[in-house]
């Protein structure tokens, strides 16, 4: 899945009407459980449980065990996007089941992931590990603590780059493991998900599909955001924060300043506050006060061109923000117009200021 929704929408549905025109039930049947996986990733999950059901009497009624298996899943996958959490394991289960007798490796991984997403919506961490876990399992990646309860031959997969879903896989057991508070084992999961989706992101040169790929597919960009926020702990940054070096509020003026002059300093780029200032040069100077006095609180003076640069302006932009703002009371001393205070006493409460 490439991101490209609305093209291959369009494309299932010729496919659906020259199956129905030709009466291949068998493709009529595929074309359907097609269209409904892009509608559930589209957020409509309840037509395409309409459309996997039509699929699963069609598989039916030609006995084609296959495609009944396959749409077993999506019924269950469908449910489980509905939050129709028993409904989703009953299909989840009965897909498995019949994907494994069959040896189909790609819908058996996908109900265990299912299963595990399942369980773990119903706080029941123990099933949800041993679901998830046999995904990973049937990638060919040896478990530690998790075993299937029960011995039965389960399909595997022969190579990584056959399983498209390998890293949805790694990641819904990362999500499991965290859950469970195995944090370090859970980040390797994570990391292994990110690996694995970014080699797939390589083959595609255009960056325009490789964004729409890393970004459009929901899956997809779950793996990219817990990546990214995971990097962010690790540095001891929140989302919309960033670490940038400043120079000191006792610095010397005049000269350049040595390493010891300088320190590093977390700044709140955005954060969810900001969203009430509607008018962008409202958000941008509430932004500028922030930033200032997180400066102040942690012993930095920084430059017009560090805010600029912290809040992609222009300098010039950044001039008349500080003007506007020292226009409507507001005291904001950077380092080249002195050495640094305090933006304002009342900048930390500081309401909408002025837009100039």
């Amino acid at each position: 899945m490439l991101g490209q929704y609305e093209q291959a929408r369009q494309r299932c549905q010729q496919a659906l009407r020259l199956s129905q025109e030709q009466g291949d039930r068998r493709g009529e049947a595929a074309s359907l459980g097609n269209l409904g996986v892009i509608l559930r990733e589209q957020g409509d999950p309840r037509q395409a449980l309409a459309l996997h059901q039509k699929a699963l009497t069609l598989a039916r009624e030609g006995g084609d065990r296959q495609q009944e298996a396959v749409a077993q899943v999506q019924i269950g996958l469908d449910h489980l996007a509905l939050g129709a959490l028993s409904e989703a394991r009953h299909w989840l289960l009965e897909g498995y089941e019949a994907s494994r007798k069959l040896g189909l490796v790609e819908p058996a991984i996908r109900a265990c992931e299912g299963m595990g997403l399942a369980w773990l919506q119903t706080g029941k961490l123990q099933p949800a590990k041993v679901w998830a876990g046999r995904a990973v399992e049937m990638l060919g990646v040896p478990q530690g603590e998790v075993r299937p309860t029960t011995l039965v031959e389960r399909p595997r997969a022969s190579s990584l780059e056959e399983v498209h879903h390998a890293p949805h896989a790694y990641y819904v057991y990362y999500r499991v493991l965290r859950a469970a508070g195995q944090t370090a084992e859970a980040s390797i999961y994570l990391a292994m998900a990110h690996r694995s989706l970014m080699e797939r992101a390589q083959w595609l040169q255009d960056p325009a599909w490789r964004e729409t790929f890393l970004r459009r597919v929901p899956s997809h960009r779950a793996v990219l955001e817990a990546w990214e926020a995971c990097e962010q702990r690790e540095r001891g940054l929140l989302p919309g924060q960033q670490r940038v070096r400043l120079a000191r509020s006792d610095a010397p003026l005049g000269r350049p300043l040595t390493e010891r002059e300088t320190v590093s300093v977390i700044w709140t780029i955005d954060a969810p506050d900001d969203r009430r200032f509607r008018n962008k040069a409202e958000r941008r100077r509430y932004r500028l006060l922030r930033l200032l006095q997180e400066a102040a609180d942690q012993g930095a003076a920084p430059t017009d061109e560090d805010l600029a640069a912290a809040l992609d302006v222009s300098r010039r932009t950044i001039l008349r923000d500080i003007a506007a703002l020292e226009a409507a009371g507001f005291r904001i001393p950077t380092r080249r117009r002195g050495h640094f205070r305090s933006a304002s006493p009342s900048a930390r409460d500081a309401g909408q200021p002025s837009s100039g």
